[in-house]
């Protein structure tokens, strides 16, 4: 949006209109200042800022714009996953079903398909290692793109950013299930008896 037309105050009393018009000045041909904020939780209470913008910045992490609805305030900045939430369920029969969730920064579901890595390996952060293992890993949601082997894939998220992996392994043991994307490497331990 372009910025809008602006008009001199080009009558006053006492003064004021040259005061008025060099604030004009400073709006139109000048950056303006936004309030930083250390996290989203110091944010002011979003009902009495609509329509106002706030810029976050949490140590370590880069600048969010949010912007407020009068109800809520709204992160401006592109939604990166930087999260994954790993679940591991019962066994039953040998499988252990893993859910997967993409998530931000501040551990808000992403409804976004992306694409991820997952293996499962003996240690935790290890290599992929098929041991105990009786079949690939299978995706129960999400799409399989790609089989490297038993122990390692590429899959594709839900479109709410969900992944349920069926892992069978016959054997007593306790492995890992690794996930890595572009934002990091994430981990779970599970435990077939």
């Amino acid at each position: 949006m372009s910025r809008p037309i602006q008009f001199q105050v080009v009558q006053g009393i006492e003064g004021w209109d040259v005061d008025v018009n060099a604030n004009f000045d400073l709006l139109f041909d000048s950056a303006i200042p936004v309030k930083e904020f250390l996290s989203v939780a110091s944010l002011p209470a979003a009902g009495s800022f609509d329509n106002c913008v706030a810029l976050v910045i949490e140590p370590g992490f880069k600048r969010q714009w949010y912007v407020s609805n009068g109800t809520t305030w709204i992160s401006m900045t592109p939604r990166e996953p930087r999260i994954v939430t790993i679940v591991d369920g019962a066994e039953a029969g040998d499988v252990i079903r893993f859910t997967c969730q993409l998530q931000d920064i501040e551990g808000n579901n992403l409804a976004q398909k992306r694409q991820v890595t997952a293996w499962m390996s003996d240690t935790d952060e290890g290599i992929p290692q098929t041991t105990g293992m009786t079949g690939p890993i299978v995706a129960n949601s999400g799409l399989k793109i790609l089989n490297h082997s038993d122990a390692i894939a590429q899959f594709l998220t839900t479109s709410a950013g969900a992944l349920e992996l069926d892992v069978t392994v016959s054997d007593a043991c306790t492995k890992f299930l690794m996930i890595e994307s572009t934002f990091g490497l994430f981990s779970e331990g599970a435990t077939w008896i």
